[in-house]
Parts: C-alpha cells; structure tokens; sequence
C-alpha cells in the first residue's frame, strides 16, 4: 500500500491478486459502493481489463478500481481518495 497526502485531500492505493475474473472483481466493488452510497463514475471493459470509479463519500472521497487477467489470474489497484 503507499499513500500520499497533499494540501488538497489524500490518496492511498492497495494492490492485489484474485483467483476471480476481472468482471466479478469489479461487480464487488459496484457493490461496495452502492452500499456505502456512493455514485458511480466511469464503467468500462477493454480486453482483459476493466475498470471503475464512484465517489460522493465523506469529505468528497471516492474511489477507483482496475483489474486486468493476467497469467491465469486477476491482478489490480483500488486507489481511494479524499478532498480534505
């Protein structure tokens, strides 16, 4: 993980390997979201990556994951960020 702090808000970004398809890595994380009340941003698949933001958290924080197959596996970042 590694971080970083600014006079405008914070971000933090966590790296991971799934055995789970892109797609159903990113369908828990639109689930995430929805529960956590967050509005989604950009949703987008191209090749063996997909891709997807929402925000509208506490102190304007949101969130962005990406996940790509990669060797009979899913590797990804979830960068998480907010404005103050």
């Amino acid at each position: 993980m590694s971080s970083n702090a600014g006079q405008k808000g914070s971000a933090s970004v966590v790296t991971f390997e799934s055995g789970d398809a892109p797609d159903k890595v990113i369908a828990y994380y639109k689930t995430l979201a929805a529960k956590a009340g967050l509005k989604e941003g950009m949703s987008m698949t191209s090749g063996d990556t997909s891709m997807f933001t929402a925000s509208g958290g506490a102190k304007g924080g949101g969130f962005a994951v990406q996940a790509s197959a990669s060797d009979g596996k899913t590797v990804g970042s979830v960068t998480v960020g907010s404005d103050g």
